[in-house]
């Protein structure tokens, strides 16, 4: 059925927005505090972009604070679709080089 209360990533938000209205509180995101970006070896933020980064979802927050702080719309970005509790095994088992984890 139907949620009268659920969690929606922000950047979701607008597919459902005709059904929903946010409430006051509940952010998930805040100075020190979002997602993170996780590599089995250390590499910069320039070097990113040629990277398979293994992504929790691509209407999540993070996936869009990514594309905002790379400057690169989704098309321009290689990722790969994981459920968010298998991003750390996606990185060790070298399916992907970097993994973007929730908050």
């Amino acid at each position: 059925g139907e949620l009268d209360i659920t969690a929606i990533s922000i950047h979701a938000y607008p597919s459902v927005c005709i059904d929903y209205a946010l409430l006051p509180s509940g952010a998930s995101m805040g100075d020190g505090y979002g997602p993170m970006l996780v590599a089995k070896e250390k590499i910069s933020r320039a070097d990113i972009p040629g990277k398979k980064i293994a992504i929790p979802g691509e209407m999540t927050s993070a996936f869009l604070a990514l594309q905002l702080w790379l400057g690169k719309s989704k098309t321009e970005i290689d990722c790969l679709v994981v459920p968010f509790d298998e991003i750390f095994q996606t990185v060790n088992a070298g399916t992907a080089d970097v993994g973007l984890i929730i908050h």
